[in-house]
C-alpha cells in the first residue's frame, strides 16, 4: 500500500511517524541501512532520529515550522538510503542467479506430462523419462538407476514442498539413484545423524538402513533437502522432499 518513494528494501528499515502521510517526502520518515556485523550502530542511528524533533523536511501535510536545515543529516540520510538499495539489488541478484542456475541445470528438458493415474506410477515415469533426457546415452550404462522405493510420506511430501521446481526435486533424485550425489559438492551430501549436532551418533533404522541428506537446490543457504535411505541390499528408499530443518525420516 506503500508509495514507492517510502518503500524500503530487504536489510534496512524506516521510522515511520505517528502523523504519516502517502504524500508525505520520503526524508521525513527515515530509511535506515541495518549493517548486520554491527547491530548496535543501527539502534544508535534509530535512537538518535527518535530523540530529535521528527519533521525535518517541509511537506504538505506539515502543519509545523520546518527545523532548520542539517546537511550533514540530509547526507546521513541519503547514503543510508543508497547502501539500503545497494542491499535489496544484492538479494535480487543472488535471486536471479539461483533461478538462472535452476534453468540451466533444467537444461531443455520439459517436465514430462502426467500419463498416469497413479502418483508413485507417474512419479517412476517422470524419473525415467528426467534420466533419459539429462543424461547423454554414452554415459548411461556408467550411471543406471538403481533400485529404489517410495517411503510412506515421501509423495506426500513432494504435494507439500512448494519452494522449488519439481524438475530440480527430480535432478536431486536422478543424482542419487545414478550414485552422482556424492561428488557434486554443490549438494552438500552427507549422512542424516541422530540429532542435530555434527557430534551425534549417524541415524541407522531397525532394518541396518542408513539415513542420508543432500540440498535439493545446488550451493543454496537453506535450501530444501532430499532424504532418503540406503537398504543393506544396496537399495534406495527415497523418504522425503522437506524443507531446511524438517529432519525427521521413517
Amino acid at each position: 500500500m506503500l508509495p514507492g518513494r517510502l518503500r524500503f528494501g530487504t536489510g534496512s528499515v524506516r521510522i515511520f511517524f505517528p502523523d504519516a502521510d502517502r504524500g508525505d517526502h520520503p526524508r521525513r520518515h527515515p530509511w535506515i541501512f541495518v549493517e548486520p556485523s554491527n547491530p548496535e550502530r543501527t539502534q544508535q542511528v534509530i535512537a538518535g532520529f527518535l530523540r530529535q524533533e521528527p519533521v525535518t523536511v517541509w511537506s504538505s501535510c506539515d502543519r509545523r515550522q520546518p527545523a532548520a536545515p542539517d546537511p550533514l543529516g540530509e547526507i546521513e540520510h541519503d547514503l543510508a538510503e543508497a547502501r539500503a538499495r545497494i542491499s535489496a539489488l544484492a538479494a535480487d541478484r543472488k535471486r536471479l542467479q539461483r533461478e538462472l542456475t535452476e534453468l540451466r541445470q533444467g537444461g531443455t528438458c520439459r517436465h514430462p506430462p502426467t500419463v498416469y493415474a497413479d502418483p508413485a506410477v507417474q512419479f517412476r515415469y517422470e524419473i525415467e523419462q528426467h534420466w533419459l533426457s539429462t543424461l547423454p546415452e554414452k554415459e548411461r550404462a556408467a550411471h543406471p538407476l538403481v533400485e529404489y522405493l517410495l517411503g510412506p510420506e515421501f509423495l506426500d511430501s513432494l504435494a507439500v514442498l512448494q519452494v522449488v521446481r519439481r524438475e530440480a526435486v527430480l535432478t536431486a533424485v536422478v543424482d542419487v539413484l545414478t550414485g552422482q550425489v556424492s561428488v557434486k559438492n554443490g549438494r552438500r551430501t552427507h549422512r542424516q545423524r541422530v540429532g542435530r549436532g555434527g557430534g551425534t551418533a549417524p541415524l541407522v533404522r531397525a532394518d541396518g538402513a542408513a539415513a542420508w541428506r543432500c540440498d535439493i537446490r545446488n550451493s543454496t543457504p537453506a535450501a530444501p533437502r532430499l532424504l532418503w535411505w540406503v537398504l543393506p541390499d544396496g537399495r534406495i528408499e527415497l523418504a522425503k522432499a522437506a524443507v531446511h530443518d524438517d529432519h525427521a525420516m521413517r
